[in-house]
């Protein structure tokens, strides 16, 4: 999982020179990718400690269908509001990585493990009503 986080940041720099904004929210997201893999390990550890890259797979697709949802409707709400009333000044600042742009990824790190986490620590406590 962090090798696959590097290297899908390490890509962002093929296409475009590389900004102060891109290279903090690259590092930022590698760093979020790393402690919150610890973060649901150790929350599973807590719990009954079997089976952590099962659950860890299978719960995280629809916690990201879920985040997609919700974070979708906040970006396009962010968005429409900004063309809407800055119109052509909002274009000339959404051409590039920004700190809004940057703000929204690394929120969106934190929630996804986060929310992660919670399904982890379910699972692995037994709420979930199954039986062993």
């Amino acid at each position: 999982m962090t090798i696959t986080a590097i290297f899908a940041e390490l890509s962002y720099y093929i296409s475009e020179a590389p900004s102060t904004v891109a290279i903090s929210e690259s590092t930022l997201v590698v760093f979020i990718t790393i402690f919150g893999t610890i973060w649901c390990y150790i929350t599973n550890k807590s719990g009954d400690d079997r089976e952590f890259i099962e659950r860890f797979i299978c719960l995280s697709i629809p916690v990201l269908i879920h985040l997609i949802v919700i974070f979708l409707i906040l970006y396009s709400f962010y968005m429409i509001v900004g063309f809407y009333l800055f119109e052509d000044a909002f274009d000339k600042f959404t051409e590039t990585t920004n700190w809004v742009d940057a703000g929204f990824t690394i929120l969106f790190g934190f929630y996804f493990y986060w929310m992660l986490s919670r399904a982890i620590k379910g699972v692995a406590s037994g709420a979930d009503g199954a039986r062993r």
